[in-house]
């Protein structure tokens, strides 16, 4: 996950629109360099496998 800002264009990203300037989370699969800036990586901590 990232903490992503919306360039030029609105984006809409899991049922909402975001205008440009405004910040929001999107998966790391999903980011569009074209469209939005990333502002902030979140590393996931993943829990321990269970034996």
């Amino acid at each position: 996950m990232a903490n992503v800002k919306v360039n030029d264009i609105p984006v809409r990203y899991e049922n909402e629109t975001y205008p440009p300037g405004a910040e929001f989370e999107m998966k790391d699969e999903h980011i569009n360099e074209r469209l939005v800036t990333v502002v902030e990586k979140k590393t996931e901590k993943k829990a321990p496998a269970k034996k």
